[in-house]
């Protein structure tokens, strides 16, 4: 399992919700995140942070935001004076002036934190931590976690919470003081973090630490417009092909056969949406699509099938490509490109060994370019 920790985007702390800029980075931070192969999605019960959520929820096709209230941001200062005293990430500086070791377990006795709401709220996420891990199928024991699942179980999980929640559960899960991470780490908004625990049933291991506090997707960001940093065009957006989209996905199929001089003497409508349903549905058809605001754009397809396996692909596992197509006011913008290669990791990551295409006119330079080679010994019989 990987564990995604994403802090929210820029904030108006005072009506707990995200600004005009919280939210174009988290639109950023969402098509970032799309690479990820992330099936789950959750998040503090904050308002910051479930939008921050929402956004890639949009982007993803993922409906479903199950909350954690425990990684609601913590809180500092003594009961009757919060946020005015106490801050734990200015008294690390005063903990470096006075010589005291970041490092040492009791740092729960400096006066920093010994009457502090944020040595509470730290140690409540702790516990909560391991309950939430523990339904995941991960068990804490002693300062590790033994994988409980019965069957390797390879899946990406997203949390979306906040600095202060989110350091805490590092600190925890690494066995690291929060003093110390404190003054280590700074997660600036939409920062991304990814824990990889270990898939073997039955082991006992510390989850390896994949990234920290990583926001170089901000570095695309141009004020004033919505960005995608994957696209020549700044308005396109990436997303997979959800159930409501198949109506509008299925027209476009439609006018891709036209555009390519299909015999149309039949109502394939039908036959589509019935292929799109069963084979969206049991993992062995995904779709990429490219959105200018609500509009489609353009589409992409995998299908998945098997074939005795052989020695070039000892898999078995055949990606077929299909439905590549870019209404005309959108091409040579680099959309096509982009679908191709989202497709393609899908493909991968179902385990297939080769991608087989039936290439148009329009498409045979785009797979090229892309280092698809022609197969001469490919024929077929049709009925």
């Amino acid at each position: 399992m990987r564990l995604i920790i994403v802090r929210h985007g820029d904030p108006d702390y005072e009506n707990d919700c995200l600004t005009e800029l919280g939210h174009r980075q988290a639109e950023i931070a969402a098509q970032r995140l799309l690479q990820e192969q992330i099936s789950e999605i959750y998040s503090s019960s904050c308002g910051r942070a479930i939008e921050t959520a929402e956004a890639f929820s949009k982007a993803s096709g993922i409906r479903k935001i199950d909350i954690l209230d425990f990684m609601k941001e913590i809180r500092f200062g003594r009961e009757e004076h919060l946020y005015t005293e106490l801050n734990p990430w200015f008294g690390v500086d005063d903990m470096i002036q006075e010589g005291w070791d970041l490092r040492d377990p009791d740092w729960r006795e400096h006066p920093i934190y010994k009457e502090n709401t944020a040595t509470v709220d730290v140690d409540q996420i702790a516990k909560a931590t391991d309950t939430w891990l523990q339904t995941l199928g991960y068990e804490r024991e002693g300062l590790y976690y033994r994988n409980t699942n019965a069957v390797t179980e390879e899946k990406t999980i997203a949390l979306f919470c906040h600095g202060g929640s989110g350091t805490a559960m590092l600190s925890h899960i690494y066995n690291l003081p929060f003093p110390f991470l404190c003054g280590t780490i700074h997660m600036p908004h939409t920062a991304i973090s990814i824990l990889r625990f270990d898939k073997r049933p039955g082991s006992l291991n510390q989850p390896i630490l994949e990234l920290l506090s990583d926001a170089t997707h901000l570095r695309k960001m141009k004020e004033g417009i919505r960005v995608s940093e994957y696209s020549k065009n700044p308005n396109i957006t990436y997303r997979k092909l959800t159930e409501k989209d198949l109506d509008t996905f299925i027209q476009l199929r439609i006018l891709q056969l036209r555009e390519e001089g299909a015999t149309e003497d039949i109502d394939l409508v039908p036959n589509l949406k019935d292929f799109y349903d069963r084979h969206m549905a049991d993992g062995t058809f995904v779709s990429w699509l490219a959105v200018d605001g609500e509009k489609i754009v353009a589409t992409s397809g995998m299908s998945f099938v098997e074939k005795p396996p052989y020695f070039s692909n000892p898999s078995g596992k055949i990606g077929l490509l299909s439905s590549m197509y870019t209404i005309p006011e959108y091409r040579r913008m680099g959309i096509a490109k982009e679908l191709l290669s989202r497709v393609v990791e899908e493909a991968r990551n179902y385990g297939c060994g080769v991608v087989q295409i039936t290439a148009s006119d329009m498409g045979v330079k785009l797979y090229t370019a892309f280092g698809c080679v022609n197969n001469p010994n490919f024929m077929q019989y049709k009925f």
